[in-house]
């Protein structure tokens, strides 16, 4: 095989296997080492591989693009993504000549670099069982899919589960892509000097179309291309589990096992930003009073689920006629029931009192963080458009609440402004020079902010941006 750096460098070999019965794989990319010199490297399936000085292997994980991403010659810690290569002096990238989808749109012709990460653990899904309480039939073995830098959660000892000082829950994106977000998780690890030992869990929600590793695994039904599961919806399979009741039964095994825990952070890019702040509303599982700080980072959704019938329109916040777009307010964009499929933990959960569902969310650190760049305003399917959406949702649910996922950043937090959420738990942050991509989101400065410091008390929506 041969290498040559500030080019694409294509992977080699991707396959799956089947282990014993808690050892099943996902398709995944081995980094070849034919040049010698070291052991093959682990990459998710499409991701890029790239050679280190040290003849280690690290990847370029990416929403932007698969296998043709550029190593950068200059940095051995960082690339670019598909379509862009790397520039010395300035330490960035810069789209190609002939790159149409990305030199076409004048805000991504120039983007951060990306930070390599390693991925070897994406061998193995895990899978903690369902609680048998939450099942009809408790003798149906069903497991919530997730991903870790610890091996199974059940199986880390006394002795490691007392060391781990933070818990990073990763909630990917409509492409159900864990083991990505898994490796772009790992690579904050080394941009940050807080946290000695970091617990990394990426959950995975499949659905029926997708080849689970083994048929225990929660499934949701492809009638949404985007995901039922984003809302809350309840699973398909191999039982009835919604899919805010898994992150409320993946942090509680967190809370109970980890002692030591100073901070728990669970953060979410895209439709996995949507689920995030939809699960911050509605569960009851404790995000306050514990010894830890407990945190939500919500990146870059294409909606938001709104506190109030108003909308901003026209220059002001009024209720919109609603003739047109019936659906505005409902679940998943508004409060009201009857939206896109029925979903019973969100009847459950404002069954008794909404209000007081309301100034829980009051209570609740939720970091709103969106691309300075992730202003594009039309669908995907628009091939001919001025720039690249990444799946922007464009019903007119979706458009009443912004033209672009920047917009609809700036005029939800300001609605929460008018609900009186201030700045100290509910708070705005801009990652300047980035559009929609997990990786740098989360490996930005902002980014790596939200997730392990936390932004001091007092910033606000005025003053997020400018940080």
């Amino acid at each position: 095989m041969r290498l040559i750096s500030d080019i694409p460098v294509l992977l080699y070999l991707s396959y799956a296997v089947l282990h014993s019965f808690l050892l099943h794989t996902l398709a995944y990319e081995v980094c070849s080492n034919e040049a010698g010199g070291g052991e093959d490297g682990i990459c998710p399936n499409g991701d890029t591989c790239c050679r280190r000085p040290d003849n280690s292997w690290g990847c370029i994980a990416s929403d932007m693009g698969r296998n043709t991403a550029t190593c950068c010659s200059d940095d051995s810690f960082t690339g670019c993504p598909v379509g862009y290569t790397c520039r010395s002096e300035e330490h960035d990238c810069i789209a190609l000549n002939n790159s149409k989808s990305r030199f076409a749109d004048p805000l991504t012709r120039v983007l951060p670099r990306y930070r390599l990460c390693h991925a070897n653990e994406i061998r193995t899904v895990h899978g903690l069982l369902v609680n048998a309480s939450s099942m009809k039939n408790s003798t149906i073995h069903a497991e919530i899919p997730y991903f870790s830098n610890m091996g199974p959660l059940e199986r880390i000892p006394a002795n490691v589960s007392s060391t781990v000082d933070m818990a990073l829950i990763i909630i990917h994106g409509a492409t159900r892509n864990g083991d990505d977000y898994f490796c772009a998780a790992k690579a904050t690890l080394e941009l940050q000097d807080r946290f000695s030992n970091v617990l990394i869990l990426s959950l995975n929600y499949y659905s029926v179309s997708d080849d689970r590793p083994r048929h225990s695994l929660l499934y949701w039904n492809s009638k949404d291309a985007d995901g039922q599961w984003r809302y809350g919806a309840d699973s398909s399979g191999p039982v009835r589990y919604s899919s805010f009741s898994v992150l409320d039964q993946v942090v509680g095994q967190v809370q109970r096992q980890f002692a030591n825990l100073q901070r728990i952070t669970v953060a979410g890019h895209s439709a996995g930003g949507q689920l995030t702040q939809r699960w911050a509303l509605l569960s009851d599982v404790p995000q306050n009073g514990g010894n830890y700080h407990f945190q939500t980072v919500v990146a870059n959704p294409s909606n938001y689920a709104y506190l109030s019938p108003h909308r901003y329109m026209n220059g002001s916040w009024t209720i919109p006629n609603n003739i047109n777009c019936p659906d505005y307010d409902k679940w998943e964009w508004g409060l009201q029931s009857g939206g896109d499929a029925d979903v019973r933990y969100r009847d459950e959960a404002l069954a008794k009192n909404v209000t007081a569902v309301l100034e829980r969310y009051k209570t609740r650190n939720v970091y709103y963080l969106v691309g300075g760049l992730d202003r594009c305003n039309v669908s995907e399917s628009e091939a001919s458009g001025w720039c690249h959406s990444h799946g922007l949702e464009t019903k007119c649910m979706d458009m009443w609440q912004g033209s672009n996922r920047y917009e609809r950043n700036s005029r939800y937090v300001a609605s929460l402004r008018r609900l009186g959420f201030g700045g100290k738990h509910h708070q705005r942050l801009v990652i300047p020079g980035v559009g929609h991509d997990h990786s740098m989101m989360f490996q930005s400065p902002n980014g790596i902010h939200a997730i392990y410091y936390g932004v001091p008390e007092g910033t606000n929506v005025e003053t997020a941006e400018s940080r």
